[in-house]
């Protein structure tokens, strides 16, 4: 397999994070990168990224469709949360057209490595680190991007060329001991230590006989945040009508995922369904008809229950879930508009629509 890198070098004395000198920095690009073999990659001891954590990364996905082309989902959306993330840790912003050529050259690359149709998908990780020498505690000035990728299964297991009602719903854990992150924070990027930090919260959670802890607020220990590594969305019914609610975006404090985002945007504009951004309680739980994660890596992942340990021994089960315990009727519906635009299957008229959220790999000449 290959890698695909590019590297920037950059008087950070410009740059103060507020939107200043931030086109001066993003020319410091090189756009030429390069192919290289997968392998180690030279780093000195000093570098920022190992000494201080200054890096974030990405994840999308590559997937071959019936008619044997090679298509990227939204890029320019990961693009930009890229760029978002590279202003809050003080990293040059990655232009959108560098970042995307450099994802779809790694494709190029590693075409051969990309599943058959349905069968899985080629997923990409994008690393943006400091790479210079630092001894002070301060930033960077050297960056490097970097592409590797890798075949993918599905993230919980299950799916399969079937749908979603095939993958078996997950049980999560409400964390009452650690929290991923809290308001002026890091948690609205994709931080490199935004997961190291929740290791060891999700080996106990698996320890324990659960598949992924649930993380809650900071504040009030009340509020759902985030799965470890996905967004979490509740169908609420009351009243006889039902509402996607999932955690909002205001308080930086959780990842604006691209399939959170899709989800929405789906759910809104195809299907009609009443979507509401907010805080969520874990104690509307009681209301919940069904419930999913979604992540790249995940996809859309039914839940069954969610956990929450109240004491010593004690815990509180919220069912997610009624009639059988499988994938709900509005977590189907939007997994198969979104699936089908993936992999350019889906009805017609809503291809057309979301054209632009694929971009295709040309093969190499």
């Amino acid at each position: 397999m290959y890698l695909h890198t590019v590297n920037a070098t950059t008087a950070l004395s410009t740059f103060d994070g507020s939107g200043g000198g931030t086109d001066q920095l993003a020319s410091g690009w090189n756009t030429g990168g390069g192919i290289i073999p997968h392998g180690p990659l030279p780093l000195p001891p000093s570098a920022t990224v190992l000494n201080y954590g200054q890096g974030l990364f990405e994840g999308l996905k590559a997937f071959r469709r019936e008619d044997g082309k090679i298509v990227i989902f939204r890029p320019y959306k990961n693009a930009e949360r890229c760029r978002s993330g590279c202003t809050r840790l003080l990293i040059p912003p990655v232009p959108d057209d560098v970042f995307v050529s450099a994802v779809k050259q790694c494709v190029r690359a590693n075409a051969q490595y990309v599943p058959p149709y349905r069968q899985g998908a080629l997923y990409l990780r994008p690393l943006v680190f400091g790479s210079g020498a630092k001894l002070g505690v301060s930033a960077s000035d050297e960056f490097t991007l970097c592409v590797w990728c890798s075949p993918v299964g599905n993230y919980f297991g299950g799916g399969g060329k079937g749908g979603v009602e095939d993958v078996p719903p997950i049980t999560l854990l409400a964390s009452n001991v650690y929290r991923r992150s809290c308001e002026g924070g890091v948690g609205g990027t994709k931080f490199i230590g935004n997961y190291a930090a929740v290791f060891k919260c999700q080996s106990e959670t698996k320890m324990k006989g659960f598949n992924e802890a649930l993380f809650l607020d900071a504040n009030t220990g009340r509020g759902i945040e985030e799965a470890g590594a996905s967004n979490f969305f509740a169908v609420l019914e009351k009243g006889g009508k039902k509402t996607l609610v999932t955690p909002g975006l205001d308080k930086g404090t959780i990842l604006p995922g691209v399939t959170r985002d899709t989800v929405i945007r789906v759910a809104r504009e195809v299907l009609g369904i009443t979507v509401e951004e907010r805080r969520l309680s874990l104690d509307e739980l009681g209301s919940c008809v069904e419930a999913f994660c979604c992540g790249t890596g995940a996809s859309l992942t039914p839940v069954g229950e969610v956990v929450e340990e109240i004491g010593e021994g004690e815990e509180k089960k919220y069912k997610c879930w009624r009639g059988e315990r499988k994938a709900g009727e509005i977590t189907r519906r939007i997994y198969d508009v979104i699936q089908g635009i993936m992999w350019g299957d889906g009805e017609e008229e809503i291809e057309e629509k979301y054209g632009e959220w694929v971009e295709v790999v040309e093969p190499e000449e």
